[in-house]
């Protein structure tokens, strides 16, 4: 039932307030929440979610003498309260101090979004922790790496006929990397010997420089020479290796992550609510604008391009961004960011 002498038909608030110290974990030592205490009979409780912090509120006294909860704050803080638009986030019901439950005990938590000063941006707190981020593949398609052989009692060629294994010496090529020789048009006047190039190469094993690929035939104006007699041609032009690809493949490693934490209310300047999520770091094709296997030469970035961000310690989204509404209204962002590698 109601109150009849209508004493607790409204919030009766206690003589005091108190400091929620919600952002010491970011070392933000300065910003807290408010808690306030009400009494009320239960009839009478509305929820008042949302409602903003009337820092003119007076406390309850039943000789009608209730000054002000707010009055001993010094002018800068009571400017910081003003500031920050405290809104009601939550709401804690005790019915214990009534035995028949008649009247409430109501504990209000009143919350905001730190905001950069004076700026509505919301401010960034900054930590630092350790987790595993896939890195993509990366294919260098334009290498230009490239070594000339001399004559055939001058290179470094082997090939093991049977097998069709060509092992090449260049400590520049590793496994994966995709490889072609060739050789020039030397023009005798009545005949050119063996101009052209072989198949495309992968190397499937490297010892001791020496890096070893699958070939069969030698191609020359369309017309295909055994391997082993294309590259013993003294007469001919010099062999050319050409590296077609490097393949760098994909890793998961233990790097550190820089988090960003961002809280958001309707006075931070932000476009909707909740916060837009920020996905993880992915290449797209230039093309069809769809997530790419690899970064190579026709992706967004392409290769040149990241491996100035590898070069320069850019930072990459590590992993999709998380969002929750910590309370009604007010939004929390973390944002993960690593090195490219």
């Amino acid at each position: 039932m109601l109150d009849p002498s209508n004493d607790f038909n409204s919030p009766c608030y206690d003589d005091t307030f108190r400091r929620v110290f919600f952002f010491d974990e970011y070392n933000a030592h300065g910003e807290y929440f408010i808690e306030l205490d009400y009494w009320i009979m239960r009839e009478a409780y509305q929820s008042r979610i949302g409602k903003a912090l009337d820092l003119d509120q007076n406390y309850y006294d039943d000789a009608g003498g209730g000054e002000g909860i707010f009055r001993d704050v010094s002018t800068g803080e009571y400017g910081k309260f003003q500031d920050r638009k405290y809104f009601l986030g939550e709401e804690r019901i005790d019915v214990s101090t009534s035995k028949f439950g008649d009247i409430y005990k109501v504990t209000e938590l009143y919350v905001y979004a730190p905001r950069n000063d004076p700026s509505p941006e919301a401010k960034e707190f900054i930590s630092y922790e350790s987790d595993i981020c896939v890195f993509p593949q990366l294919k260098d398609y334009n290498t230009g790496l490239s070594k000339v052989f001399g004559n055939v009692n001058e290179y470094n060629i082997d090939f093991q006929h049977g097998l069709n294994l060509i092992s090449v010496q260049a400590d520049f090529l590793e496994v994966g990397d995709e490889f072609y020789l060739s050789r020039r048009k030397k023009d005798y006047g009545w005949m050119c010997l063996y101009e052209g190039c072989t198949p495309l190469m992968t190397v499937t094993s490297v010892n001791n420089g020496w890096a070893t690929g699958v070939a069969e035939e030698f191609v020359f104006w369309n017309i295909s020479y055994p391997i082993k007699a294309a590259l013993e041609q003294r007469s001919a032009s010099p062999i050319t290796l050409h590296v077609f690809s490097k393949t760098y493949p994909q890793r998961s490693l233990q790097v550190k992550i820089k988090k960003t934490t961002e809280f958001f209310d309707k006075n931070t300047r932000i476009s909707s609510l909740p916060p837009p999520v920020h996905d993880r770091f992915f290449p797209v094709s230039s093309l069809s604008g769809i997530e790419a296997p690899e970064i190579n030469s026709s992706t967004i970035p392409n290769f040149t391009e990241y491996k100035a961000m590898v070069d320069n310690h850019s930072l990459i989204k590590a992993k999709p961004s998380t969002i929750r509404e910590i309370y009604p209204g007010l939004w929390m962002r973390e944002k993960f960011e690593t090195e490219a590698r």
